[in-house]
């Protein structure tokens, strides 16, 4: 999976899992699992659930934080797991778990909901391997707030309202919705979408440009939609605009293109506290 896919799945998906954070003695454990450090600087983080039906599942160069995002779905934002040691965010693992094959429902293909049981035997396995554990607290957290960047409310070029209301789940009103990225331009477009949506992309970008998987806590803040407007739009972004020593920053893009900024407050979350871990010893 793309890495610019994988970060917007951790933020996007959202299976709302109970508010206890801890693991107990009952729940299910992996029958074989194997955990060594990531060596290829190369390697796309994913985790791959395609071999859940034959009892197995596949984390390729993911820091624990970015796990635990997967792992605990209700805390997928970056900025609702703190705590711990910098290599929490730093060092990136392979992990290898087994299981008896059938024993657990597969991953709906189409909303790539992950069953509670997977989950269960995940967060096990953290608690072991990692001496995981956990507690959550209500904090009160910086954010962006974006807000329109004119008085007049006037968007910029590259917003509009859109004709086709993506919104809606079932049934998809046109294959046009989400985004697509068109390789050969770079130019990435998407239609029928909310303002939350856009939001939720533009925490993506921002955490992009300040390191990606690799970016420290304290540089990366959740972006709320406070704009007050609804209903659907359609905004575009050329990627070529984001490569090279010139290229704009996104705050920049977002002005400029969007008609909209990034303004700093703060608001309470909660949020996923590492009370206690330890850097695996590799099998």
């Amino acid at each position: 999976m793309n890495v610019r896919l994988t970060i917007f799945a951790a933020i996007a998906v959202a299976a709302f899992l109970p508010a206890a954070a801890t693991v107990g003695a009952q729940d299910p454990r992996f029958d074989v699992v194997s955990v060594r450090p990531n060596v290829d600087p190369e390697a796309p983080p994913r985790i791959d659930y395609r071999a859940v039906r034959a009892g197995r599942v596949t984390i390729q160069a993911m820091s624990l934080r970015t796990i635990m995002q997967f792992v605990y779905p209700e805390f997928s934002r970056f900025h609702q797991v703190q705590g711990g040691p910098s290599w929490v965010h730093r060092d990136r693992f392979n992990v290898e778990a087994t299981f008896a094959a059938g024993s657990v429902p597969p991953v709906d293909p189409m909303t790539m909901q992950v069953p509670s049981s997977l989950l269960s035997m995940l967060r096990s396995m953290l608690a072991d391997r990692f001496k995981l554990k956990l507690r959550t607290e209500t904090r009160e957290v910086p954010i962006y707030a974006l807000v329109a960047a004119r008085k007049d409310g006037q968007l910029g070029p590259n917003l509009k309202r859109s004709a086709i209301d993506c919104t809606k789940v079932e049934p998809m009103p046109s294959e046009k919705c989400g985004m697509n990225t068109d390789r050969a331009t770079g130019l990435m477009t998407a239609t029928g979408l909310g303002l939350d949506e856009l939001a939720n992309w533009l925490e993506l970008m921002v955490r992009l440009e300040r390191g990606g998987f690799e970016a420290r806590p304290e540089d990366t803040r959740p972006v709320q939609n406070m704009t007050g407007l609804s209903g659907p739009f359609d905004f575009t972004y050329d990627q070529r605009r984001s490569r090279g020593p010139d290229a704009p920053s996104i705050f920049t893009v977002i002005q400029e293109s969007y008609g909209l900024r990034l303004e700093p407050r703060s608001m309470k979350a909660e949020i996923l506290v590492i009370e206690y871990v330890e850097h695996p010893s590799p099998n």
